[in-house]
């Protein structure tokens, strides 16, 4: 069976340029094809610019066949990358997989291809395409599984999963991604071995779940976590029972956000909130589900902000003025609407906020040096207070114009 090339521009043109570099390598002698990611996405019409190449080429004759291949990652695993200005090519020796210990396996090169072949995860990611003939090369049967749209590991799964817990979540992101389903016997290994997953530091355990919910079905991929009991697990049983009813609103409300593109940052924060969100007052539990995953400062202070803005928004009719002005002020505000329309869709937040803040939005009136000039008449201690006063009469309607706030101001001198 020969591999078509892909279909759009960019995919095309990338497989090309790989095809070419294989080419060269496999002229002099070296047994080389391209494979994994690449293969797979081709086959099922998926674009996919970034395409890998392995090969039994040494790294001191693939320089010189290849000079403008970079050394990347550490130098034993043998690793070059060619940047080309649709994206990076892979180089890569052949390897075989030595000893696992749960978080990783170590690797030693080799020139067997066969061996590079059953060291991989999945059968869909085992896929090769010779460069001259374009003939597909399948060990393991990863075109069948393409086929019947199922994820299954090389080998037995319990042992697979077992040399390296990050591939339940791996097997998860390709099924969200790929809308397949996992094979009987990989869901009941991963659903065994889930309690482990622990073993993998945060950030492992985040890239993972970044790639399911930035997937066009995110809550679909929460649900599968959920399943397999990862997800409790990962944060550390904080979370309410599978048997929610619930469960179910909060699945579909995040892809729905994934529908209406709401960036990351935004399916993170419904993930992470309580499904009855009159739980959020539970403050503590979402403080620690926030920090279980070790974002970076930056990022998880926009987690923060969505989650704390929307909390504001449900319990906005009993907020207090300083609350409600810096929720209608917020950076997040439209984030955070669009949030809880999805997940609160009978809430009458909308009602309440536009009825009280008619002028939402509006830019305030006074600012910078003239704003500062008024407020150096009044104690320093009174000055949040004056500013809330003022900033909740411009965006209800009472002030509506810089004259009107100069007065308002002058007016609570008096």
């Amino acid at each position: 069976m020969k591999l078509k090339l892909p279909e759009d521009e960019i995919s095309r043109a990338q497989f090309l340029e790989a095809r070419e570099l294989a080419q060269r390598i496999e002229a002099k002698g070296f047994p080389t094809f391209i494979v994994g990611g690449a293969v797979r996405d081709c086959l099922l019409g998926i674009p996919s610019p970034d395409v890998d190449i392995c090969t039994a080429c040494p790294a001191d004759i693939l320089e010189r066949i290849i000079p403008e291949a970079i050394p990347w990652g550490p130098k034993r695993y043998s690793i070059y990358r060619v940047t080309r200005n649709l994206g990076n090519i892979e180089i890569a020796r052949f390897r075989e997989e030595t000893e696992c210990d749960g978080r990783h396996c170590e690797v030693r090169l080799t020139n067997s291809f066969d061996r590079d072949v059953i060291r991989r995860d999945f059968t869909i990611n085992a896929l090769a395409v010779s460069p001259e003939s374009m003939e597909i090369i399948d060990l393991v049967g990863g075109v069948a599984d393409l086929s019947s749209k199922v994820i299954r590991t090389i080998g037995d799964p319990l042992r697979r999963y077992n040399e390296d817990k990050l591939r339940m979540l791996r097997a998860v992101r390709f099924s969200t991604r790929l809308i397949f389903s996992l094979s009987p016997d990989d869901f009941q290994a991963i659903s065994h071995l889930s309690p482990q997953i622990r073993m993998l530091s945060p950030d492992r355990i985040r890239h993972e779940i970044d790639g399911i919910l930035s997937s066009k079905r995110p809550g679909t991929g929460l649900q599968m976590l959920a399943k397999l009991g990862l997800w409790q697990i990962i944060l550390c049983n904080t979370i309410e029972e599978n048997n929610n009813p619930l469960w179910p609103q909060r699945f579909s409300s995040m892809d729905r956000a994934a529908s209406i593109n709401l960036e990351l940052p935004s399916i993170w924060a419904i993930a992470l909130a309580p499904l009855d969100l009159d739980d959020f007052n539970l403050s503590n539990i979402i403080f620690k589900r926030i920090t279980i995953f070790n974002f970076s400062n930056s990022y998880k202070s926009i987690i923060e902000g969505i989650l704390n803005c929307l909390k504001m928004a449900h319990f906005f009719e009993t907020l207090s003025k300083a609350d409600s002005v810096a929720l209608a002020d917020s950076k997040y505000l439209a984030t955070v609407r669009e949030i809880h329309r999805i997940i609160a869709p009978d809430s009458d937040f909308e009602t309440q906020l536009a009825r009280r803040f008619p002028r939402l939005y509006s830019i305030p009136f006074l600012s910078g040096p003239i704003l500062g000039e008024y407020l150096s008449k009044y104690n320093s201690h009174n000055i949040p207070f004056i500013i809330t006063e003022l900033r909740y009469a411009e965006l209800s309607g009472h002030v509506s114009s810089r004259e009107e706030a100069i007065l308002f101001l002058e007016n609570l001198i008096l």
